[in-house]
């Protein structure tokens, strides 16, 4: 339910993926866990820090390129066309979808980023903590991310946008969506539209209470519309694959390892993993990444117009 109170929306627009509509500017040092997915040295995807090596992101990120290795992870990042001291830069050394993701309806829309070498963490490139415990109704959230500003003309920013949101109901979601929620989604917004993620934020972060809940992953062509919510990969969920994964990786063996692999999960898990080794073969698709639901104050910032060492969409 939207705070309470049942509604009914029937949707017949095409769904789009996922920005920050209604959004401002996020404080500097605020979302030290917010990761730029850059292409060509222009926003791709968002994703999040989760463990020194590791990078929650949505699947379908993936499939848009041939070689997700072109991709740069930009860590510490707030406004895209500057050089920042805090800014860390690193390159993927291997990719792992779910197992249980598939394209319609885009269920379980996790992917995980592991990079070639461990972040530096510090008050501006930190992790967040991946939970088992789902959010109830009506929960504050913050989303963040550089999506489009504006929809259905898109105009991206520069500086990092974030905006507060509000975890919605599975039945009142089921209700908005005819029944295409599954129960690996979430939904979150605000009743009465304004504000909400769009094109570009795909993958980014929905923080409620400190955790990670929510990957960017849906939401209609047209963003931010009254009684349309975002719909994000439920991360408590997915937690035991992300732990198993990252566990297949770094056995918690040492006091070191035991951080990487457990520090940010609590539950452990059997789940398979599915290893996806990086080729200029796999991941051909054409499909537009984006999601991420925020507020807009003035012109929430320049558009990225100019490459920053050269990646677009």
């Amino acid at each position: 339910l939207w705070f309470g109170e049942p509604r009914r929306v029937v949707f017949w627009g095409i769904l789009a993926l996922c920005s920050i509509i209604g959004g401002s500017f996020c404080l500097f040092g605020s979302r030290p866990y917010q990761v730029a997915l850059l292409k060509n040295g222009r926003i791709y995807c968002g994703g999040s820090l989760i463990a020194p090596k590791w990078v929650l992101t949505a699947a379908h990120c993936g499939r848009r390129i041939r070689q997700i290795s072109s991709l740069r992870v930009h860590l510490g990042d707030y406004n895209l066309r500057m050089k920042e001291p805090t800014e860390q830069i690193r390159r993927i050394h291997n990719f792992f979808m779910h197992p249980g993701y598939n394209l319609r309806p885009r269920d379980n829309d996790f992917m995980l980023l592991e990079l070639d070498e461990p972040a530096q963490l510090n008050n501006y490139v930190n992790t967040i903590n991946v939970t088992t415990c789902c959010p109830s109704p009506g929960t504050r959230c913050s989303v963040s991310g550089w999506g489009t500003i504006k929809s259905p003309k898109r105009r991206f920013p520069a500086i990092m946008q974030c905006a507060d949101v509000y975890s919605v109901s599975q039945d009142s979601c089921q209700e908005s969506y005819c029944g295409r929620i599954t129960e690996n989604m979430l939904c979150a917004g605000v009743e009465q539209g304004g504000i909400g993620t769009c094109q570009g934020d795909s993958g980014g972060p929905l923080v409620c209470n400190g955790q990670l809940q929510g990957v960017v992953s849906w939401g209609k062509s047209v963003c931010a519309l009254p009684g349309q919510p975002g719909v994000y990969a439920k991360v408590c969920k997915a937690a035991q694959w992300v732990r198993s994964t990252i566990g297949r990786k770094y056995p918690a063996r040492t006091e070191s390892s035991q951080r990487v692999t457990s520090a940010t999960i609590t539950h452990q898990s059997h789940a398979p993993a599915t290893p996806l080794l990086l080729s200029p073969q796999y991941l051909g698709g054409a499909e537009w990444g984006g999601g991420s639901w925020p507020r807009w104050n003035g012109d929430g910032g320049a558009a990225v117009g100019q490459p920053k060492a050269a990646n677009s969409y």
